[in-house]
């Protein structure tokens, strides 16, 4: 397993990850895109061979974190790809000064929770009906 940069020719597939999954963010190739040009925001993969098995988008400016996305495609669920890119992304973080790193997560989905935790996250808040379909987003965040 690497862990790495995406390159701007990869957001289709994370664009293509991203929507297998019911809780994700389903951005599109082009926020995608977007986000990787941003001067605050990395976008790293994990690759297994020559296949990408996962993503994280995060952003890191003024000592003040936020992991925006993190997906892995089903078929490497439950292998240790979301912590390791949760891991990288922090340490990435650390080295940037950052003092503090939020995300939100929907309320339902309880391994992205899980996952949070086992990382040393906890919930601070909660935004009450914060998505479409009028569920809460629970708001986590660790100290670094």
């Amino acid at each position: 397993m690497k862990i790495r940069a995406a390159l701007a020719g990869e957001s289709q597939i994370l664009a293509e990850i991203d929507a297998l999954h019911p809780f994700s963010a389903h951005w599109s190739s082009s926020q995608i895109q977007s986000e990787m040009a941003a001067p605050a925001a990395h976008v790293l993969v994990a690759q297994t061979g020559e296949q990408v098995a996962g993503f994280i988008i995060f952003r890191a400016a003024g000592g003040v974190g936020e992991i925006v996305d993190l997906a892995v495609h089903p078929a490497f669920l439950r292998r240790g790809i979301g912590a390791l890119l949760v891991r990288q992304a922090l340490d990435v973080m650390r080295q940037a000064k950052t003092e503090q790193v939020t995300l939100e997560v929907h309320e339902n989905n309880l391994p992205a929770q899980g996952l949070y935790l086992k990382q040393g996250f906890r919930v601070l808040g909660r935004r009450k009906k914060f998505y479409h379909n009028a569920q809460d987003a629970l708001i986590m965040g660790t100290d670094l």
